[in-house]
């Protein structure tokens, strides 16, 4: 398995999570490739970091050997335990519109049972989910994320292809615990049309917008969604 492309996280959300930091001591990045980013800007988190695909895990190993606060895993996290088909060009295990045929055996775990195993569930404070289209896998365990402070989940062009689900969707799930927002993307087409903040709060009308930008086309616009749990916002007045 082999990937040539790296992919860095982008400056947005290291933006984020550089405004928050100094309130996240445990941080959980699901999907993470080999980026560690989050360790650099705040090196005393303590990071558990999740990817199916061993060559960005073993390349990720050779960047953090060393730091004792950095946990790697090969697999990747879902709601089930499982082998499952992986493709290396869509980086998924969704078989949506994008999916290819270069695909390779990996192994998926649940995500409660694997933070009960590291001995921090109920103690995490951020959560980063980018797993192409399988987000929803894991934003289903309520009973784990709606107690964590910050959660950044992607909504990619694989949720074109979900059946009645979009991020609307998550909204209403979590509506008592916490409050949404679009993390700013220059790249977006609704942040050249809007002089849009970092965090962008997502009524109906904003939502409608993203989807409609999402399925629209043959190769539909994503993004980032901040959760952010409501007394927190409510303190700091967004």
């Amino acid at each position: 398995m082999s990937q040539d492309l790296q992919i860095p996280m982008t400056a947005s959300e290291l933006e984020a999570f550089e405004y928050f930091k100094d309130d996240i001591k445990v941080l959980v990045d699901i999907g993470c490739r080999e980026n560690f980013e989050y360790s650099e800007i705040k090196p005393a988190v303590k990071a558990y970091l999740f990817d199916a695909n061993e060559y960005f895990i073993n390349r990720l190993n050779e960047k953090v050997k060393g730091k004792k606060n950095i946990k790697t895993f090969a697999f990747g996290l879902s709601n089930r335990n499982e082998k499952v088909q992986y493709d290396d060009d869509s980086e998924s295990i969704q078989e949506h519109r994008f999916r290819k045929s270069n695909l390779t055996t990996v192994k998926i775990r649940k995500f409660d049972e694997v933070m009960k195993e590291c001995k921090i569930l109920g103690k995490i404070d951020f959560l980063k989910v980018d797993i192409e289209g399988c987000e929803p896998d894991i934003l289903e365990h309520y009973d784990v994320i709606k107690d964590i402070k910050y959660v950044q989940f992607e909504f990619g062009r694989g949720w074109a292809d979900l059946d009645n689900y979009n991020v609307w969707s998550v909204i209403e799930q979590y509506s008592d615990t916490h409050k949404f927002y679009y993390l700013k993307d220059p790249n977006h087409s609704i942040c050249r049309e809007s002089d849009l903040d970092l965090f962008t709060l997502i009524d109906k009308d904003f939502h409608d917008q993203l989807h409609r930008k999402l399925v629209g086309g043959p190769y539909g616009e994503g993004g980032n969604v901040w959760m952010i749990k409501k007394e927190i916002a409510e303190e700091l007045g967004v």
